[in-house]
């Protein structure tokens, strides 16, 4: 989910670390995320349910590029970190007004019960299988399939 910010917001304790990513949606500046050294940061609680994929928008795709961007790292409902690199994200994605790419091809990292970030294998989807809006992931906890 984008987060409508006045541009001149900080994000990060060292402003100049980050690079604030706007892009207009539906005529209002919105912040798409985050650029710290080569890698774009994102937060969002929204995923594609068929296929299930996680999608950025094609303005914000054009600007990573421009900006030398190397790899994606988004933050999904507040427990798994998707990664990839902007290369994958391209090659393997599909593009219209966003460019969005498979779980398939995303390294996934959930937090665990205790905090500790673990590594898991990204989830395969039955084909047809639809995730509902805001659900946990499948083979995580509490994730009804």
């Amino acid at each position: 989910m984008n987060t409508i910010l006045p541009q001149n917001t900080p994000l990060t304790n060292c402003e100049a670390c980050d690079t604030a990513l706007y892009v207009d949606h539906r005529g209002q500046r919105v912040l798409s995320g985050i650029v710290r050294e080569k890698t774009f940061f994102r937060m969002t609680k929204n995923m594609l349910n068929k296929p299930p994929a996680l999608c950025l928008n094609s303005e914000t795709v054009a600007r990573l590029r421009e900006m030398g961007v190397t790899t994606i790292e988004i933050f999904y409902a507040g427990e798994t970190t998707y990664t990839c690199s902007l290369e994958t994200g391209l090659l393997r994605g599909y593009e219209s007004e966003q460019v969005c790419l498979p779980l398939a091809y995303w390294a996934v990292e959930r937090v665990t019960s205790d905090d500790e970030p673990a590594l898991v294998p990204a989830p395969q989807m039955a084909k047809g299988q639809q995730l509902k809006l805001f659900s946990t992931l499948p083979g995580a906890p509490g994730a009804e399939l």
